[in-house]
């Protein structure tokens, strides 16, 4: 066994080392210095990180000793002798190598990495929409969803794939081969291409045709979504204190995806330099914001105290505001999201069983809009406070739905989160616990206000939010409470082969 010391100072000089799966560590091997790694439930040991696989051909993580007696863990190449602190994964030689396992079109997609909130936008580069099926390059590791309708009825399958010799992993969408589908797929697909924000989720390559259907490829958020953070904190309950989400977590949170909303409105984001609208731009609306669609990604720099990126995802439902041909639920008020998230001006008076069930529309003249979205994200941050509380994350609905519904023709628990009533229990906002600070308990009210009037549109609320975060204390990166380990699960899908390098 290493000395504890030279593990310490290994852990302190290399990222990669900082974050591994429970149940892992790592040790230094003493004749030739390289570093492995061992799963504690059955001792297999390997020399490929469980979390970020195995690296490009020649290298390996490796123990060099220092001029001052110390010592230092870098990437050393047993080819060339080159021993960098640079993670040899991301070199573009090394991609290049491995250009035979991947298509020309998929090679800058497994290279990029998670982008910069104050990075130009305008410098990003997608992947054209291919015309041709390049899924037999992907090797499927992970089924989330198997196609037979359980997360939406254009689905024809959520999986977790890998791109061999690359080792990344992504999220494969298909969609199903049906023309209303199809003409679903393309909408998603080059909104999802289009929309490019540090807080929405990534787009790295898609095929859609007719004859052999279509597919999204996006990244891999490896901490699974706010709900489950949620439902984690659930489980705590029962402790004594009584865990809280720290309020820098949700600031981070709130900012980055309101900012997320106010670049769909506008097309720029309000966070980094440029803050002025692109004067092209066509506003376009997400129509399901809900815990379930923001997802939690791991930084790419192991090191990192900041916490996790949170995504906004899944574009099925979004659709361009001023584009009528795009979406004809936006066009004529055709009910659209998910209802228990719906914004106070999109709900129906109580026990409008005929407006629901055979409308099919919202009343009025009523539509999705910007600020509908901000007050769904506003709801998100509100169960997020009231963590452990919101075990089901709906807190903000009145519980529970009045008994005499229970006879009507629409579902009970359709109709009560449909109904206008379930958001007014609180008045005119949602209000958090005094335990958060006055700026954050402002911010949220102002986000989900019950009347569409006195809601800000989201780039007026992210200029907001900027100032009262500084004003509560929480606005400095990685200097607030990190969120217990137990919050979220790292999710990985390399097999003990795969591991070992067989």
């Amino acid at each position: 066994m290493t000395d504890p010391k030279k593990l310490e100072i290994a852990i302190g000089s290399c990222g990669e080392l900082q974050s591994l799966p429970p149940g892992w560590r790592f040790d230094i091997d003493s004749d030739n210095g390289r570093v492995f790694f061992i799963r504690d439930r059955d001792n297999v040991s390997t020399v490929h990180n469980p979390n970020a696989g195995p690296l490009p051909p020649n290298w390996r993580l490796q123990w060099r000793k220092t001029k001052d007696g110390g010592g230092v863990v870098g990437y050393y190449n047993t080819s060339t002798t080159r021993f960098t602190g640079k993670n040899p994964r991301h070199f573009a030689e090394e991609l290049a190598q491995n250009s035979t396992h991947a298509p020309f079109e998929l090679q800058t997609a497994c290279s990029s990495a998670r982008r910069d909130m104050n990075e130009d936008t305008s410098t990003w580069v997608s992947q054209p929409i291919a015309h041709h099926d390049f899924s037999q390059n992907f090797k499927i590791v992970h089924t989330i969803d198997d196609g037979e309708g359980g997360i939406g009825a254009m689905n024809g399958g959520v999986h977790v794939v890998k791109l061999p010799k690359v080792n990344s992993l992504y999220i494969r969408k298909i969609f199903k081969r049906d023309r209303p589908s199809l003409e679903m797929a393309l909408r998603e697909i080059q909104l999802v291409r289009k929309a490019q924000h540090s807080a929405i989720t990534v787009y790295h390559a898609a095929f859609h045709a007719e004859g052999i259907g279509a597919s999204l490829y996006i990244e891999f958020c490896d901490r699974g979504s706010l709900k489950d953070l949620i439902k984690a904190y659930s489980k705590h309950i029962g402790d004594n204190p009584l865990p809280s989400v720290p309020e820098g977590f949700v600031w981070h949170a709130f900012g980055g995806l309101t900012d997320a909303l106010a670049y769909l409105k506008t097309g720029t984001s309000y966070i980094g330099k440029n803050t002025a609208p692109v004067p092209s731009w066509n506003p376009i609306l997400h129509r399901d914001v809900k815990p379930d669609n923001i997802l939690l990604r791991s930084r790419s720099t192991l090191a990192s105290k900041r916490y996790f990126y949170c995504v906004l995802s899944d574009f099925g439902l979004a659709c361009e505001l001023d584009n009528p041909l795009s979406d004809n639920a936006q066009k004529f008020g055709g009910l659209c999201g998910t209802c228990s998230f719906w914004a106070p001006e999109l709900c129906f008076a109580p026990y409008a069983t005929r407006q629901l069930s055979e409308a099919g529309r919202f009343a009025g003249d009523r539509r999705h809009s910007s600020r509908s979205d901000l007050w769904a994200l506003g709801a998100c941050m509100y169960n997020l406070c009231m963590a452990p509380h919101a075990s089901g994350e709906l807190v903000h609905v009145h519980w529970p739905p009045p008994t005499d519904i229970s006879d009507l023709a629409v579902a009970p628990f359709d109709l009560w989160f449909s109904s206008y009533i379930s958001r007014q229990w609180r008045g005119t906002h949602l209000a958090i616990p005094e335990r958060y600070s006055p700026q954050l308990q402002h911010a949220i009210a102002h986000a989900t206000a019950l009347e569409v009037e006195k809601r800000p549109n989201p780039v007026t609320m992210t200029e907001w939010l900027k100032v009262w975060a500084k004003e509560s204390g929480f606005h400095q990166p990685g200097s607030a409470d990190p969120l217990p380990e137990w919050a979220t699960k790292k999710h990985e899908y390399f097999t003990t082969a795969e591991l070992k390098g067989v």
